[in-house]
């Protein structure tokens, strides 16, 4: 008879202060004072045996059984789900999906379907997961290293084993229970804006910033370029042409083909300014 229970996966460890991971000790009572529930072991009849063929995510496999490919979700485990957009990554997706994959894929793994609750929303077939031959209950492990969440059900299988598990992970902020790292929030460090005082406004992320700058640096050289006849005229410049005996803007019908620019101070002291574009005239 094969036995499904895992043994010292849970040990006396909760029960009295714990180091942290520089060393101090944690006090006790973050972690929960009552003994781990018994683990029921399934009945071997009610088994379906099948290979991992793939991980999907942190709480759903495919099998290879009877010959077919069979999608399963883990009763009882709720991991962050794999996203199909790039952009939006649930926090700890990634970790759960990895940490499955060590556990049980290319493993021979034996199934207890969920009678109760046979697929999920997705069409998946739902059951609890036990590793051959160590006999890994592997819902109940993706709880306790907090990369599943208790998908809460009073009448599931091995539920109060479960919650134990599950607050146990919580209290030492392991998995999903852990704050999302400063990396996966888009921008932690902001710069105050002293003039912020009403609340509108008041705080740039550091791109937001970069980008602000950009785009004015942009702006600035587009402006530079759409006024050149304003830079032109404040150093004095204007433009003839060959056989003209008028001075011009640049942009003037009558030069803006063949006009040549001159300081005026260069200009022939006969020339007289084009009543086209009155290039003495004062821009408002």
């Amino acid at each position: 008879m094969m036995l499904f229970m895992v043994l010292g996966i849970f040990s006396a460890e909760g029960l009295s202060a714990q180091p942290s991971s520089n060393g101090a000790q944690r006090p006790a009572e973050l972690y929960p004072r009552k003994p781990m529930p018994e683990v029921v072991k399934p009945d071997e009849d009610q088994l379906v045996r099948g290979v991992v063929h793939r991980v999907i995510d942190g709480d759903s496999v495919e099998l290879f059984l009877s010959g077919q490919i069979v999608a399963f979700e883990l009763a009882g485990a709720d991991a962050p789900e794999i996203l199909d957009h790039p952009q939006r990554v649930l926090h700890g997706s990634a970790e759960a999906k990895q940490i499955l994959e060590q556990l049980v894929l290319g493993e021979e793994i034996a199934v207890l379907p969920d009678r109760r609750r046979p697929t999920d929303a997705r069409d998946r077939r739902r059951g609890y997961l036990y590793r051959m031959p160590d006999g890994l209950f592997v819902n109940l492990e993706m709880v306790r290293l907090g990369h599943a969440k208790h998908a809460r059900d009073p009448l599931g299988f091995n539920n109060q084993a479960m919650l134990w598990a599950q607050d146990r992970a919580r209290s030492a902020r392991k998995g999903v229970w852990a704050p999302p790292p400063v990396q996966a929030q888009q921008t932690t460090d902001r710069l105050s804006d002293s003039n912020g005082d009403d609340g509108v406004g008041g705080e740039t992320t550091k791109t937001e910033t970069s980008t602000l700058s950009s785009i004015e640096a942009v702006d600035t050289a587009t402006e530079a370029e759409e006024k050149p006849q304003a830079k032109d005229d404040e150093q004095g410049v204007v433009y003839v042409t060959k056989s003209g005996t008028k001075y011009h803007r640049k942009d003037c019908q009558h030069a803006r083909a063949t006009g040549v620019a001159k300081r005026r101070s260069e200009l022939d002291p006969s020339m007289e300014p084009c009543k086209v574009c009155e290039p003495d005239a004062v821009d408002e």
